[in-house]
């Protein structure tokens, strides 16, 4: 959920990394997504810090 003030016109390019989203719900409308973009992979395990696995047990155990 976002506010109407953070939608925008312009067409984003998501990165391997970001998460993209069906639909995109305000306090006054419901958009739908027409083709959204799904990321072709999973975690991206080479752009995390280390310390995130030794901190975030469910990392740790997919890394595994």
């Amino acid at each position: 959920m976002v506010h109407d003030c953070q939608l925008l016109s312009e067409t984003l390019y998501p990165e391997v990394f970001d998460t993209v989203a069906d639909a995109i719900f305000t306090p006054t409308r419901t958009i739908e997504v027409d083709r959204p973009h799904k990321p072709a992979c999973g975690t991206v395990w080479s752009l995390l810090d280390p310390a995130m696995l030794a901190t975030i047990p469910p990392l740790a155990t997919s890394a595994a």
